[in-house]
């Protein structure tokens, strides 16, 4: 079956994916449709109990770039998923929990996260996206210091490898770890009734939710952003195996 995929994730890990599935003989293609920038971090200096990682690039533009927050950083760290959990690992912190879903349930149900009334819990994160996270554990009775390391800005798509993507059938996976990958995905779409044809690969039932809302017919769940997990539903469609 002729296939091509359209990695939209950004930077490094995007590109490894595209070499991951070139390496098993899929067509890909690099095409993000998001570019990540630095925010200036303006740090509370509390006294943290906690503190969540949502991203590996909240660890990359807060902690790789900004040694002033490692003094203020506790002994509990807790990254939403392993590749953010990795990217801490790197940066020298062994002792990192993870959720067994990555995603702001998966944290939710941690848990260290449960009986948290009092306590100070540094959540970093790119500006806007879900939440959810701070909402509850600010219910569960937590003081949320939410600090915005890096933005999403939709970037511009290398129109002659968006046709040649488009050139291959009839399967064409477009893989969206995040509701803005997708929200730039369906400006590049409007109106188009390639929402009809294309298949897409996300990272979480949220995301899946607002793509049908959006017009897209064929949407694979794989409940992680993860480069294994992107790769393992990509290579489960092309042997037109379900994905477990």
């Amino acid at each position: 079956m002729a296939v091509s995929v359209m990695v939209t994730r950004s930077g490094k890990s995007g590109q490894q994916l595209v070499e991951l599935l070139k390496v098993a003989g899929v067509t890909s293609y690099f095409i993000p449709t998001l570019k990540i920038q630095k925010e200036a971090l303006i740090i509370s200096a509390e006294d943290f109990q906690q503190a969540i990682f949502v991203s590996r690039n909240a660890v990359k533009y807060s902690l790789e770039t900004e040694q002033l927050l490692k003094d203020f950083l506790p002994s509990q760290l807790i990254a939403v998923g392993s590749g953010t959990a990795a990217r801490l690992e790197e940066n020298g912190y062994k002792e990192v929990l993870v959720p067994t879903i990555s995603n702001s349930e998966g944290l939710l149900a941690l848990s260290q996260l449960h009986n948290v009334k009092g306590q100070h819990i540094l959540i970093v994160k790119g500006v806007g996206g879900r939440e959810l996270l701070e909402e509850k554990l600010s219910e569960r009775g937590a003081i949320c210091h939410p600090l915005e390391a890096y933005s999403r800005v939709e970037n511009e798509i290398d129109e002659s490898l968006w046709q040649d993507f488009l050139k291959t059938k009839p399967l064409s996976i477009v893989t969206l770890a995040s509701g803005d990958a997708l929200t730039a995905l369906n400006r590049k779409l409007h109106g188009s009734k390639l929402k009809q044809s294309l298949t897409l690969v996300v990272a979480s039932q949220r995301i899946a939710e607002l793509a049908t809302t959006k017009g897209f017919k064929q949407v694979v769940v794989v409940h992680s952003a993860s480069n294994e997990a992107m790769y393992k539903a990509i290579i489960s469609l092309v042997n037109k195996n379900p994905v477990d």
